[in-house]
């Protein structure tokens, strides 16, 4: 058991997740008088931890509406979003 505070290492080389959840997206243009505009939307999160330090970890974000077509992709290439570098390396585990 690692000590208290600290996270227990995966003995893999990368660490793949993937994470879909429901989104709804609201206009706040007017802070005061936000506006729903869709919901029950498929939001997907893809990041990957690269286990070296010095190994650049990457992430992807996908947004479908309810009838599975694309509202957004953070790096769409035409047929699947590609990964992006995360800025910082922020996925790190000690």
């Amino acid at each position: 058991m690692p000590p208290p505070g600290r996270r227990r290492r995966s003995t893999c080389a990368n660490r793949a997740s993937s994470t879909t959840t429901v989104a709804n997206i609201t206009d706040f243009t007017d802070p005061d008088n936000p506006v729903g505009v869709d919901g029950n939307l498929r939001l997907q999160m893809r990041p990957t931890d690269f286990d070296a330090p010095a190994d650049v970890d990457t992430i992807g974000w996908t947004l479908h509406d309810t009838s599975g077509a694309l509202l957004f992709s953070s790096n769409w290439t035409g047929t699947d979003t590609a990964d992006l570098e995360a800025a910082g390396n922020p996925l790190a585990q000690e």
